[in-house]
């Protein structure tokens, strides 16, 4: 998930919580699951190169789908992701780079 739409689910959490003074918990995703391979996929398309991969088969216990239900998070706070997944590893692959400055500098 995108940090930024994390950070504006927070946000809204947070105004229900003040306006309403009720406590929840909230689901918060896509409702679109995504294979590692895609993710991979999209990671080495955003970085320019192959990223080594190896591939096995999937460990016991592994779920075959894994997602989000955020039907209660949209009707009650309004809230809905705005970024996709590849906005999500553009983004950080971003702060990746950035990171050895921002270290350099101590902020």
């Amino acid at each position: 998930m995108n940090v930024e739409d994390l950070a504006e689910a927070h946000r809204l959490a947070y105004l229900y919580l003040r306006d309403t003074n009720v406590s929840d918990v909230f689901n918060l995703g896509t409702e679109k699951g995504d294979s590692v391979k895609r993710v991979f996929d999209i990671c080495q398309k955003v970085v320019g190169q192959p990223i080594p991969v190896d591939i096995a088969p999937r460990r016991i216990g592994d779920p075959a789908k894994l997602y989000a239900n955020a039907d209660k998070v949209r009707n009650i706070i309004g809230w809905e992701p705005q970024k996709d997944l590849v906005d999500s590893i553009s983004a950080a692959f971003e702060w990746e780079k950035k990171l050895p400055l921002i270290m350099k500098k101590g902020v």
